[in-house]
């Protein structure tokens, strides 16, 4: 029970990265994965900032580590994966490759074939989020990931949020009948 906050974040994590899919689902399964990894690493994105603006703010916000040196390959994927999102759902489809023009990383040239170019950029980005933040930050996200626990919360009080707005509508609905009949039980007598 105490691990299945984990275990449903890491199973979501292989289906994305690992699951069935063109390149066109890819990107878009990549770019949610990279969204939710900020949410556990503490940058939550804002509904009101577009994915350029969502990938420059976590790049600058110091999660990632300086853009230089040993943490350039995290910056570097957070840059692809926001390019390849933008190029599936802004721009025309690509010719051929993955769109953007850049070469796979080290990590992923490293470790063979095996898996998606998105799947090593998002193990690049996890590392260096992880290798950056805190003691506590890094048990939080692993073991209760802010990304899960809010859509587990959003479902365990969505009955309660229903009952809620039907007892508004039944409230709204006597409300109303109750004027229209004290409306019109004067004319009547008259």
């Amino acid at each position: 029970l105490l691990a299945s906050p984990q275990l449903a974040r890491t199973a979501l994590r292989r289906r994305r990265l690992y699951g069935a899919g063109g390149d066109s689902a890819a990107a878009l399964q990549a770019w949610a994965e990279l969204r939710d990894l900020a949410t556990d690493y503490g940058v939550t994105p804002r509904t009101s900032e577009t994915p350029r603006h969502f990938s420059d703010r976590l790049r600058l916000s110091g999660a990632l580590g300086e853009p230089q040196g040993i943490d350039a390959a995290g910056h570097q994927a957070v840059r692809v994966l926001t390019a390849d999102f933008e190029q599936q759902q802004y721009g025309r489809p690509s010719p051929g490759g993955d769109g953007v023009g850049v070469p796979e990383s080290a990590a992923a040239k490293a470790a063979g074939s095996t898996g998606s170019p998105a799947a090593h950029r998002i193990e690049a980005v996890r590392s260096t989020l992880r290798a950056h933040a805190g003691p506590l930050v890094r048990f939080r996200a692993v073991w209760l990931p802010s990304s899960l626990m809010a859509a587990w919360r959003r479902a365990a009080t969505a009955p309660f949020r229903a009952g809620r707005r039907a007892a508004q509508r039944t409230r709204h609905g006597l409300a109303g009948g109750w004027s229209l009949t004290r409306g019109a039980v004067p004319g009547a007598l008259c």
